[in-house]
């Protein structure tokens, strides 16, 4: 049986923010030490195919520089696709 590679990098979820828009992108918390509080950054999918790093799910500073922050009251639903 021939072996099959599932590529799932470029799966996004759908979410729909307050405003009426339906975005693919992630959704990252990320603390800040100064403020002692939890922040929350979007970032679009294709946000994030443009960015070159070899390790983008530990190193977060390319999210802020977006700067798109987001009141997760904002965020109505958030939809998995498969």
């Amino acid at each position: 049986m021939e072996e099959i590679n599932l590529n799932y990098r470029y799966r996004y979820p759908r979410i729909k923010f307050r405003n009426g828009e339906t975005k693919y992108g992630m959704l990252y918390g990320i603390y800040n030490k100064s403020l002692k509080k939890l922040e929350y950054y979007f970032a679009d999918s294709t946000q994030i195919r443009k960015i070159v790093s070899p390790n983008k799910h530990v190193s977060y500073g390319w999210v802020k520089q977006f700067q798109n922050k987001v009141n997760p009251a904002d965020i109505l639903k958030v939809e998995y696709l498969n």
